[in-house]
């Protein structure tokens, strides 16, 4: 079954598209925040201990493990991860945007797989955006390597 967009439904994707720009925008006025400030100077650290990325991650692994009794094998390589592979502020803010937009975007399909329409579909966007909340030094949005709420 084919289904046609009217002029309606553009209307109101390009609606909700602005809005989230206008929503989203803030973060790229900033810089490293949160652990990011530390977990950003990953290449630095690993130039100077002369390990390897993995060996690097895997150690803060079992540090973090060590320390807190909480194993989360995954954290440190996703943390340094991203800033070993995407070292550059601005490429790093663009992620931090398509991240968010595309928890938007999943969101909309999940609600249309359920059959809702589109103009209840951009209100629940609208009340999405709405909810989103920037917090100085440690936010989720900004900091920890988009990983944490």
């Amino acid at each position: 079954m084919t289904r046609t967009v009217s002029s309606r439904d553009v209307a109101i994707v390009t609606l909700l598209a602005v809005a989230a720009v206008f929503v989203l925008l803030p973060i790229a006025s900033t810089g490293f925040l949160g652990d990011d400030q530390f977990n950003s100077s990953v290449n630095g650290l690993l130039e100077t201990s002369k390990r390897s990325f993995a060996e690097f991650a895997w150690t803060t692994t079992l540090s973090f493990f060590h320390e807190t009794a909480r194993f989360v094998p995954g954290a440190s390589f996703i943390a340094y991860g991203i800033f070993h592979f995407v070292p550059n502020l601005l490429a790093y803010k663009c992620l931090q945007v398509a991240a968010l937009a595309a928890d938007l975007v999943l969101f909309a399909v999940l609600l249309r797989m359920l059959g809702a329409g589109t103009a209840f579909i951009a209100l629940a966007g609208v009340i999405a955006l709405a909810s989103v909340q920037f917090h100085g030094h440690y936010d989720g949005y900004l900091g920890f390597a988009m990983t944490e709420e």
